[in-house]
Formats: C-alpha cells, sequence, structure tokens
C-alpha cells in the first residue's frame, strides 16, 4: 500500500533523543549492578511438584505416588544424588541492571534452562546512557588514567549523537559505542540451571563483575527459599573444585593473572600468565568511584 498521511497513527516505543546534548553519569562498576527477583515459583506448590517428581518412577497409580509425597527427600536431588528433572520446575526470572556490555554477552552463554530478552541498542537513542567506571581506575596516583577513560567515553558519546542527528542509523552508530554503557537484561532461569551458573560465576578467577551479580542472584533467591541457599555455592568450594583448579597447570586453566590462595595447586612458571606477579584482585581493586555526571564534555556534577 502507498503511504498514506491520514492513517491511524501507531505508537512509536523507540526512545530517540535527536539534537539533544549528550548527558553522561559515570557510576561505580560494581554498586551499579542491581538484581531484582521479578518472578518466582509459590512456595506451597513447588516443594509438592518437585516432591511428585523426585517419586514418579515408583509411583504404582496417581493415588500411591501422592500418598508417599511425605518420603521424598529434596535434598537428595539438590546433592546430586537422584535423577535432576525435579530441579528444573523452579524457575525465577530476574532483572539485571547497571552492567556493563561485557558481562551481558557473558551471561547469555549459559544456554540450557534460560530465556534471555535484553535492552535493544539498536532500537533507540543511547546518548544518555550511563557509563561504568573500574575501581582500579580510582587508586591514587591514576588520575591521569581515569580522565582519559572519561574523554574516551564522552569522545564516543559525541560521535554517536552527531552521527545520529546528521542522519545516520541508530543501528549503524551504536558500533561507536564503547562497552561500558549500562545495560539491562532480564534472566528467566530454572534451579538447576542457576546452580550450575552460580557455582561457575562465583569463581573468584571469574570476571569480577559476574562475582557480583551471581552473589545478588543467590541472595535473592535465598531470600524467598532458604533451603536453597546452600546450594548455590562457588564450585572452588565444592569437593570437586572448579575448573581453574581441576585443569590447574593447563593452558585452559587461565592465563590471565596469577593465582589466588584458593586456585594455586601446585607449582607455575610466571611465564604462564600474562600478569605473573598480581593475582584478579590485586589488578582490579580500588576505591569505590563516586558519581561524576557530564553534559557534553561539561561536568555538572
Amino acid at each position: 500500500m502507498p503511504r498514506d498521511d491520514t492513517a491511524p497513527v501507531v505508537k512509536n516505543p523507540n526512545p530517540t533523543f535527536f539534537g539533544e546534548t549528550p548527558r553522561t553519569v559515570f557510576r561505580d562498576w560494581l554498586d551499579a549492578i542491581n538484581v531484582t527477583l521479578v518472578n518466582y515459583p509459590n512456595g506451597g506448590t513447588v516443594y509438592h511438584a518437585m516432591a511428585q517428581m523426585q517419586l514418579a518412577t515408583w509411583g504404582h497409580d496417581e493415588a500411591d505416588l501422592l500418598a508417599r509425597v511425605q518420603e521424598a527427600e529434596l535434598s537428595a536431588s539438590l546433592e546430586g544424588k537422584t535423577l535432576p528433572l525435579n530441579l528444573e520446575i523452579p524457575a525465577f526470572t530476574f532483572r539485571i541492571s547497571g552492567i556493563s556490555r561485557v558481562i551481558t554477552h557473558q551471561i547469555v552463554r549459559t544456554r540450557v534452562g534460560v530465556v534471555y530478552s535484553q535492552r535493544g541498542t539498536g532500537d533507540q537513542d543511547c546518548r544518555h546512557d550511563d557509563a561504568l567506571v573500574p575501581r582500579s581506575l580510582n587508586r591514587p596516583g591514576m588520575k591521569s588514567d581515569l580522565w582519559d577513560y572519561i574523554q574516551a567515553v564522552l569522545e564516543a558519546k559525541r560521535v554517536y549523537s552527531s552521527s545520529v542527528d546528521n542522519g545516520h542509523s541508530l543501528v549503524a552508530m551504536r558500533y561507536v559505542l564503547p562497552h561500558c554503557l549500562s545495560q539491562y537484561i532480564f534472566v528467566n532461569i530454572n534451579l538447576m540451571a542457576l546452580m550450575g551458573l552460580v557455582g561457575k560465576r562465583l569463581c573468584t578467577y571469574e570476571t569480577v563483575e559476574y562475582n557480583v551479580v551471581a552473589k545478588k542472584m543467590v541472595e535473592a533467591v535465598a531470600k524467598i527459599f532458604p533451603d536453597f541457599a546452600k546450594y548455590l555455592v562457588a564450585d572452588c568450594d565444592k569437593p570437586g573444585g572448579c575448573h581453574y583448579q581441576r585443569s590447574f597447570g593447563k593452558m585452559y586453566a587461565g592465563s590471565v593473572y596469577a593465582p589466588d590462595q584458593k586456585h594455586d595447586k601446585g607449582p607455575w612458571n610466571p611465564e604462564s600468565y600474562v600478569y605473573y606477579d598480581q593475582t584478579r584482585d590485586m589488578m582490579l581493586d580500588g576505591p569505590v568511584f563516586e558519581d561524576r555526571e557530564y553534559l557534553g564534555f561539561e561536568r555538572v556534577r
């Protein structure tokens, strides 16, 4: 059909800020993280359903199965002593915000038992997005590096907003945006997948941002289902160990930072690591960054 200016107007959901000067709030990359549990199973029915599934094999008929539900030992499933089928019944929906594009990319690597929906950068104008600042840039003596970091973000936003205002597509110009801009993502995940996710991502050899995300996910679930809390722990604190502990001494066991005390499982040569004299936390720790706000290149707060 041809263009018709008299046709009904459909509400356009895409936020745009054409002509506006970018406003940027720089925030601490860990304090900015927020995890909200927006949906979770009914506590009164989920345990009953989990018990039935655990005992389903041995029930003579439905009445017999329901009569024996009290015999179920859900801790056995949580401890890996039974088939884990019933661990897929409880599902939790999290809204995770204040994170970088780097971490959303890592979050979506979990594929089984999870569904995602993420903010789209090609569907809206991102010129006013917050930016996240690693704490290592806030250490004493790093003022020049912090300045360069902030200026690089502001310059990228200038190029982005100027190009968009000149008629370039939002889809194309998002390629100039830095990874540090704040994002959000919805994660719907079942209990079994969550156990695997936090088991890996609570590890102190993993990315520190993801450590905080995983910790907050566990805390949110534990408030509603405290019985699950002791099973939502780091693999490196379990008898079998984490990937890095089990693979220590191999090239795929982590080669960026020197192993911390928990992951030092044998003799190692400094030549095996990029930062052989510093652990992850030694490289990334620093004072909490206090918010700064800019309008264009001018600091206003």
